[in-house]
């Protein structure tokens, strides 16, 4: 009897920690200073004030809208751990560029706002595999702490907001780190 109660804890165990290791858990983290993305984003987006743990709804309405087949991104603009998490500035949005030029329109239509997120030139950046749910709250948990680690030890200071951007099965988080914030950075709303 206890030989089959250790073979289903250890298939239990063993299929946890499979789980674990494909949403991200074990993944290495890489930072890297580097320029982030090519040119200028234009995008689709909606401005948000509030927990950041309340934004899924609204990327759920981006991915309805664009049928998931465009690159969705976050710009957060305060740190949680300062302001109070009800009150954080945010936008979610679809990048208008490749697959989600076609949406530009339709978007539009549904009352988001359009703007067009600047170029940046040095950034803390880490790419991470997003296959999951739980791939989010890992990274949320495991990147922010060691891109601060990061920053502090290298002595680069964060400056202004963090991006988000996601494709695929992949999440980029992007810190700049030089020189101040571009105010196209900052929507309107923010104004």
């Amino acid at each position: 009897m206890w030989d089959i109660v250790a073979v289903v804890v250890g298939a239990l165990l063993l299929l946890i920690l499979g789980y674990l290791y494909y949403s991200g858990l074990f993944y290495p983290i890489s930072i890297n200073i580097t320029k982030p993305y090519e040119g200028e984003l234009p995008i689709a987006y909606k401005y948000m004030i509030g927990n950041y743990k309340d934004c899924g709804p609204v990327f759920m309405e981006f991915m309805a809208a664009t049928s998931h087949k465009t690159t969705l991104m976050g710009v957060y603009y305060d740190n949680p751990d300062v302001v109070d998490a009800n009150k954080c500035r945010y936008i979610v949005g679809a990048l208008l560029t490749g697959e989600g030029a076609q949406y530009r329109d339709t978007l539009m239509g549904r009352g988001y706002a359009l703007t067009t997120i600047p170029a940046l030139e040095k950034a803390a950046v880490v790419d991470f595999p997003m296959v999951n749910k739980l791939s989010i709250i890992i990274a949320a948990k495991r990147i922010y702490s060691a891109l601060f680690t990061y920053l502090k030890d290298k002595e680069l200071t964060h400056k202004g907001f963090t991006l988000e951007l996601y494709s695929g099965n992949n999440m980029r988080v992007v810190l700049p780190v030089l020189p101040d914030p571009d105010p196209a950075f900052f929507v309107k709303e923010l104004k």
